[in-house]
């Protein structure tokens, strides 16, 4: 069954890369239940540019947790919950920061483990060089 997600992310998830951004090797597919969670480790750079872009399957009705916490400090970096549950966000690295990216599914009001629900979240993370600010002589 988890074949049904590969290239998920590949087919569903909104690319920048008429942008400069490239994918990145830890974009990721996964297979997920309701109530269940998943995560991705994540070395942002200083002076980088991220995208990332969730694909949510529509058993999840399009509402997913995402926060970006960073590791050493375990201090959350973003919470979608704040954001009006945004799954495609950008943003700059001021400084290098191991983080992990955790993605929560919302939990059935009723859970049946004879008939558990899955689906499929495409995650993909898209990075390119900040472009430099400022006047130029």
């Amino acid at each position: 069954m988890a074949q049904e997600c590969v290239k998920f992310y590949q087919t569903y998830c909104i690319s920048y890369e008429e942008h400069g951004y490239r994918p990145m090797q830890q974009s990721r597919n996964f297979k997920l239940a309701k109530g269940d969670f998943a995560q991705q480790e994540l070395h942002l750079n200083n002076g980088q540019d991220y995208h990332i872009s969730l694909a949510v399957d529509d058993v999840f009705a399009q509402q997913l947790f995402l926060q970006i916490i960073d590791t050493s400090s375990e201090d959350v970096l973003y919470d979608n919950t704040k954001d009006d549950m945004n799954l495609d966000l950008e943003f700059s690295a001021i400084k290098d920061v191991k983080a992990k990216i955790y993605i929560e599914t919302h939990a059935p009001v009723i859970r049946d483990t004879l008939h558990e629900i899955n689906g499929c979240i495409g995650l993909l993370i898209e990075t390119r060089p900040t472009p430099p600010t400022g006047f130029l002589k």
